[in-house]
């Protein structure tokens, strides 16, 4: 089993969470004292959307054994056959360094920060040759 890790700064790692904290204390606070309360719920749908984008983003790829590649996030893991993988690419949205894993079950979005990434990449290429790999 070969386990391979985002590697980015604690400060950086740390800074989405800070900021989501200080809007879900910071804002209610604000809009409670000086506004109008019914835009407390489009704000809760706001930053359930952000935690959900957090909790679900990739940072460690674990390589099982048996051939098994999980994708391992906060809020859930991930496992598929390498030969379920059917596109590794940039994420179309826009955003620099997010990448999309399109499995037969669904898909992993991760920073492209993870150390060793293209050992994953042989490994996927190796098993499935089909696999389609754009800006990796």
């Amino acid at each position: 089993m070969r386990e391979y890790d985002l590697e980015i700064p604690l400060l950086l790692r740390l800074f989405p969470i800070v900021m989501l904290a200080f809007f879900i204390v910071g804002v209610p606070v604000i809009l409670v004292i000086s506004g109008p309360t019914f835009l407390l719920v489009p704000w809760l749908g706001i930053v359930g959307l952000q935690w959900w984008g957090i909790a679900t983003l990739a940072y460690r790829v674990i390589l099982h054994d048996d051939g098994l590649v999980e994708w391992v996030a906060l809020g859930r893991r991930v496992k598929t056959l390498p030969e379920d993988i059917r596109e590794i690419r940039p994420e179309k949205s826009g955003s620099i360094g997010f990448f999309v894993v399109k499995h037969a079950s669904g898909k992993v979005r991760f920073l492209n920060q993870i150390t060793g990434f293209h050992e994953v990449l042989a490994h996927v290429k190796s098993r499935n040759p089909t696999v389609v790999l754009k800006g990796c």
